[in-house]
Parts: C-alpha cells; structure tokens; sequence
C-alpha cells in the first residue's frame, strides 16, 4: 500500500498525479497541485520574465522563427493559431488591396470597409478563395470594386 508523502492518504490510480506516479514519487494529485501553486508564487517573477523573454525573442529573432516553425502550417497549428491565421490573411488582403490602388476601379470610391477583390474572368472552378492571398497570385486577374459595382457586375452577367 503507498500512501501519500504530504497527507498520508492512500494512492489509487484515480488520485496518485501521473507524472509523480511515472518518475516513483508518492504524491497525490492534490498535494502536488499545491505545491505546483506554491512554487509558482514563489517564483513568479522568474517565471514570467523567463516566458517574456522567450516571447520577445520568438517575436524578433527572424532566424529562430525560421527553424522553429519550418512552415505556415506548423506555425498556425500552435496555441492561438486560429487568431494568427485570421490576422495573416488580413495583412494579406490590405497588401493586395493596396497594390491594386485602395479605390473603385469603376466609380474611385476609397472606403476599404466596402471594398472587394473581383476576379475579372471569373476565378475558375477548381481554384480555392483563400488562394488570391498566397503572394505568387497573379494580381493582373484581380480587379479592386467598391460592394456596390462589384454587385452591378455581378448581376449584369
């Protein structure tokens, strides 16, 4: 029978903490929940400058972002992905916006709330939305409506 080193409880697999139980520590989840707490506050500033530091250096170092994330994918699949992704694709659709002159190219309206990327042949069946935001797209297919033309265009085919 083991018992609990803090408490002195007996040890189930339902209360014994799996790390503690892997390494042959005789804790239970509880205690070591407690001392978890407890060495974090007792450290806390080390912790956080530490994790900050790491952030920072993730942040800037270009040459450590490149070998730690070998692809976009990889990257976006960490925590917060979901966010970096969104955040990506709107940084790529302000490039395109801006490089296709950030105006109607039918009636010069400039409010980039209302504007919309059209594919002047159409975008052909097999080819994907999120594709226009890749950089090689060629721009040349893409025309730069305000939601009123684009709708006429539309409409009129």
């Amino acid at each position: 029978m083991k018992t609990c080193l803090h408490c002195g409880i007996e040890l189930t697999d339902k209360n014994w903490h799996p790390s503690c139980k892997k390494k042959g520590y005789y804790i239970c989840k509880t205690c070591q929940k407690a001392e978890t707490r407890k060495h974090y506050l007792k450290n806390r500033d080390k912790i956080i400058a530490r994790s900050m530091k790491r952030y920072n250096l993730i942040k800037t170092d270009t040459k450590f972002l490149a070998k730690r994330n070998k692809t976009n994918r990889e990257y976006y699949t960490h925590r917060g992905g979901k966010q970096r992704a969104r955040e990506a694709r709107e940084r790529r659709y302000k490039e395109i916006v801006i490089s296709l002159g950030s105006k109607c190219e039918q009636c010069g309206f400039d409010d980039l709330r209302a504007l919309e990327i059209h594919h002047k042949n159409g975008r052909p069946k097999n080819e994907q939305k999120r594709k226009i935001l890749n950089k090689n797209y060629p721009l040349k297919r893409l025309q730069l409506l305000c939601s009123n033309c684009h709708q006429i265009i539309h409409h009129s085919h």
